[in-house]
């Protein structure tokens, strides 16, 4: 008697993919995607890619849990909003350190005044009169923003 389609893949292990052998949530096929992509490595290991992907998964998970906590700790709210997550970035040394480059999108930077929604001819005003380097509305005095966060009292 002949194998149908459906009994040769009950038994073979090897049309599973390589997130669902390793146990992960996010794809290790898009992350290895990602990495040739933006040309880190031509070549990389079958482990390095599942350990990045580990990596990625676990610090998602991480940074998900400390909000809702945050969250649940503020009151009572519903979703996790990008201000959420810049705050407990912030909160927490360890991840405030692993982050301290990275701006989160639509949360303004500590220390920082919001710029608002300002007509073009009023950017170009700025611009104009503040000399060479036209960021000095946003950032202060300075010319340049400082790569590290400022701290932020409670």
């Amino acid at each position: 008697m002949p194998r149908t389609r459906q009994d040769s893949r009950q038994g073979s292990s090897s049309c599973h993919s390589r997130t669902s052998r390793a146990k992960l949530t996010f794809s290790v096929s898009l992350v290895e995607h990602h990495l040739r992509e933006s040309c880190h490595a031509q070549w990389l290991s079958e482990m390095a890619r599942i350990l990045l992907t580990a990596n990625l998964e676990f610090l998602t998970h991480r940074l998900l849990e400390l909000a809702s906590n945050e969250a649940q700790h503020r009151g009572a709210r519903r979703f996790i909003t990008p201000e959420l997550l810049d705050m407990t970035v912030h909160n927490n040394t360890l991840l405030s350190e692993l982050f301290q480059n990275t701006t989160i999108s639509q949360v303004t930077p500590a220390g920082r005044p919001p710029c608002g929604h300002q007509p073009a001819r009023r950017l170009v005003e700025l611009f104009s009169t503040r000399g060479s380097s036209g960021c000095s509305f946003l950032y202060g005095s300075g010319s340049t923003p400082s790569r590290t966060r400022p701290f932020r009292a409670g």
